[in-house]
C-alpha cells in the first residue's frame, strides 16, 4: 500500500471513531489538498499517525530488538504547534488488532516516541491507551497528563540509583537542597552524594536531617495510611489526588510515587494530619 493510501485509511478509521463519539469535525486531509492536522472539533485540533510494527538489529547483528512502532510528534520536519491531541494507531498488533494512543500534545517530548509490545500496557504512555473520552472531557484529559507525568519521574528516580526515601522527604519539606544540607551541618558535595546513592549515610546524619526536615521524613506509606484515615477511604483520597485508586494501593505498599504527585502528598498530609 502507498503512504498517501496507507495514512488516508488510518484517517477513515478515526472519523468513523469520531462519528460514533458523537463528535463534529472537519476533516482537513479529506481530498489531499491540505497538509496541516487532520481534523478541527470543537474540543481541540487533531492529528492522527499510523506506525506498522519494526524491528531492529541488534549491534552484534545476529538478533532483532523486540517489535516496535515508532511515531514523530512533526509533519516533514516542521512541529505541529497547533495540534492539541495526537492519535496514534499501532497497527498490526499481534498482526490483528489495531490500538490507538490517544495523547495530548502537553505530553509529548522531543521529535518522536517509539512503544514496544511490553510498554503497550506498561508504559508511560498506556493511560492514554484507546482514551477516546478524552478529547471531549477535559478533566480526565488533565488527570492522565497527570499520571503520565507521574510515571515518568518516578521511573526516573529509581533509574539512577537515588535514596528515594530521603529525597521524597527533602521535596516534602519545601527548602533547597543547599539549605538542608547546610542545616543538618553536611558538606554540600557530600549531602549530593548521599541523595544520588553512591555514600551511605551516617548515624548523626540520619538523626540531624530526621530534626531538620521533621515530618517531611516520614515515608510515603506513612502517609498515604494517615490520608486514608483522614479522607475515610481510598476512593476519595485517589479523587482529591487525581489518580487511579489502584494507585492509591500502591503507595501504600511503598511504590514511589513522582515528584509532582509527592509534594501534592505532602501539602495534603501538612493540611490534613
Amino acid at each position: 500500500m502507498d503512504t498517501v493510501n496507507f495514512g488516508l485509511n488510518a484517517e477513515k478509521y478515526v472519523a468513523e471513531k469520531l462519528k460514533s463519539l458523537g463528535i463534529d469535525f472537519w476533516w482537513n486531509s479529506h481530498k489531499r489538498n491540505y497538509y496541516g492536522a487532520d481534523f478541527l472539533t470543537k474540543y481541540g485540533i487533531i492529528d492522527v499517525k499510523i506506525s506498522n510494527p519494526q524491528t531492529k538489529k541488534k549491534k552484534n547483528k545476529k538478533a532483532l530488538r523486540p517489535v516496535f512502532w515508532k511515531f514523530n510528534w512533526h509533519h516533514n520536519g516542521k512541529h505541529q504547534n497547533e495540534v492539541d491531541i495526537f492519535i496514534c494507531i499501532i497497527n498490526k498488533y499481534k498482526l490483528t488488532k489495531t490500538l490507538c494512543f490517544v495523547i495530548p500534545k502537553e505530553v509529548c517530548s522531543g521529535k518522536s516516541f517509539a512503544v514496544s509490545e511490553r510498554q503497550i500496557n506498561s508504559g508511560r504512555y498506556n493511560c492514554f491507551l484507546e482514551a477516546w473520552d478524552i478529547i471531549k472531557d477535559y478533566e480526565k484529559r488533565k488527570a492522565a497528563i497527570k499520571r503520565s507525568v507521574v510515571k515518568k519521574e518516578s521511573a526516573r528516580i529509581l533509574d539512577y540509583g537515588i535514596n528515594v526515601k530521603l529525597y521524597q522527604a527533602c521535596i516534602g519539606s519545601g527548602l533547597r537542597l543547599q539549605e538542608i544540607a547546610k542545616m543538618a551541618n553536611i558538606e554540600k558535595t557530600r549531602f549530593s552524594k548521599i541523595l544520588n546513592g553512591t555514600l551511605q549515610i551516617r548515624p548523626n546524619e540520619k538523626k540531624a536531617l530526621k530534626i531538620v526536615l521533621g515530618k517531611a521524613s516520614e515515608t510515603v506509606k506513612t502517609k498515604t495510611k494517615q490520608l486514608v484515615k483522614a479522607f475515610g477511604g481510598k476512593a476519595a483520597l485517589a479523587r482529591e489526588l487525581q489518580i487511579d485508586l489502584s494507585y492509591v494501593y500502591k503507595l501504600e505498599k511503598g511504590t514511589a510515587p513522582g515528584r509532582r504527585l509527592f509534594r501534592d502528598i505532602c501539602n495534603l498530609y501538612d493540611q490534613s494530619c
